[in-house]
């Protein structure tokens, strides 16, 4: 795994990502972020894209940030519960009932797959967020 950034300016691109990811998905926005929509954001910030694309394969390295192909074959990203861990602001879950449905077709999508290009990882992040939304509905 990569080590995190330190504290300094080389952790504001990586949080920078994380907040993207975490402000543009659930409910009423898909649970994942298309690529396309996550670089129309990068060019938008003050964030170079560089230093985007290093923030963004060091948060997939530490677990922060999962990507995957949808069923039209898009590339998505979203966030890991420790990659909401990461921001101050953020609190699981960052999904909502209205969000439950989606959840599961980013899992039915995995599950029909052929096994050698399934991800399980993917598949795990959909069930985290699932039952975080699950334990504070049944609050």
């Amino acid at each position: 795994m990569t080590a995190l950034p330190k504290p300094d300016d080389s952790a504001r691109p990586y949080h920078r990502i994380l907040s993207m990811i975490l402000h543009n998905t659930g409910d009423p926005q898909p649970v994942t972020l298309a690529s396309a929509q996550l670089w129309t954001h990068v060019s938008n910030s003050s964030v170079a894209k560089s230093d985007a694309r290093t923030a963004l394969q060091a948060a997939r390295e530490n677990g922060h940030v999962i990507r995957h192909r949808d069923g039209e074959g898009q590339l998505r990203y979203g966030l890991t519960t420790d990659g909401v861990a990461k921001l101050p602001d953020a609190e699981l879950p960052i999904y909502s009932t209205e969000d439950e449905g989606a959840l599961q077709a980013v899992i039915g999508v995995e599950v029909s797959r052929p096994d050698d290009k399934r991800d399980q990882d993917v598949i795990g992040w959909a069930n985290q967020h699932l039952q975080a939304v699950r334990e504070v509905a049944d609050e």
